[in-house]
């Protein structure tokens, strides 16, 4: 009984129809599900039936062990397998109205979240066909191509219009497929483009870093560099700070001199003019 509750989830009321199936397929396992079918008769032989109550015994215990708390007060008069069987047979397996109604409000209203996976959305949705069904209830295949068009998100309208101007409409399988194809689709866009966002933001961080140890090499190199003009550590003499000083006045000095003799070649002194061109920069 442990791999019972293992692999399968306990009775409740809303997971029935797949409960019965994997119920069934490890009381088959275990050699019980003829005593739970009734295909394995109570004998009339004493020793056989001591045989047969302890066979049937752990079949009840499987079943009583594989229902949820909730549900045991359906099964709390029942003496055999056979009788718990039916028991939640004729509750969660009702042929009336009301589950048909509950039935197509769930087919209805069934919707793909964002972020949920289509397969299981898809899973979900045609398990409720396949219920209506076996309530004798059939949907005409283009209406549950249109549900099944309509419960998926808004950001696939696109993909819902190009299906919906077509000629014919696909039908519950095909859309079925295409809608697959659509997800894995769009899912392999979302990794792609998550994979080209962490490759940009590491792009723009790597030169920031070789930046900085750049300008510390360059730091460092400069503490070895001395300036030949003015004896100071960190720069070449081209790059001379006091180097702009000496050609402003140096050009300062020609124009003063230009201006001197100028004026003095108006004076019609040319001598004198000659002398303010030739006089030293200090004097």
């Amino acid at each position: 009984m442990s791999q019972l509750n293992i692999r399968i989830q306990p009775l409740d009321r809303d997971n029935y129809d797949t409960w019965k199936v994997q119920v069934k397929a490890l009381l088959v396992k275990g050699d019980t599900w003829g005593y739970v079918s009734g295909e394995i008769v109570k004998p009339e032989d004493e020793a056989a039936i001591l045989q047969w109550t302890n066979n049937d015994a752990k079949a009840m215990s499987d079943l009583i062990l594989s229902i949820s708390p909730a549900e045991l007060k359906h099964i709390k008069t029942c003496e055999t397998s056979k009788e718990i069987w039916k028991k939640l047979q004729s509750i969660h397996e009702s042929q009336g109205p009301v589950r048909k109604a509950m039935l197509l409000k769930s087919l209805i209203h069934v919707k793909l979240n964002d972020g949920d996976d289509m397969r299981t959305h898809l899973a979900n949705f045609l398990d409720i066909v396949d219920k209506l069904e076996d309530l004798k209830l059939k949907i005409d295949p283009e209406l549950v191509t249109i549900l099944m068009l309509y419960s998926v998100p808004e950001n696939y309208e696109p993909f819902r219009v190009a299906i919906e101007t077509r000629e014919k409409l696909p039908t519950p399988e095909e859309l079925k497929i295409k809608l697959l194809e659509e997800f894995q689709s769009r899912k392999r866009m979302n990794t792609e483009e998550a994979s080209t966002t962490a490759m940009f933001v590491s792009k723009q961080n790597k030169p920031k870093g070789q930046s900085a140890r750049n300008f510390a090499e360059k730091k460092d190199e400069r503490k070895e560099i001395i300036c030949f003009k003015c004896k100071k550590v960190g720069h070449y003499a081209r790059y001379c700070k006091k180097q702009p000083n000496v050609q402003k006045k140096s050009s300062e000095e020609s124009k003063c001199a230009e201006v001197a003799m100028r004026a003095c070649a108006y004076a019609g002194n040319a001598q004198r003019a000659i002398a303010a061109i030739m006089k030293p920069r200090n004097a």
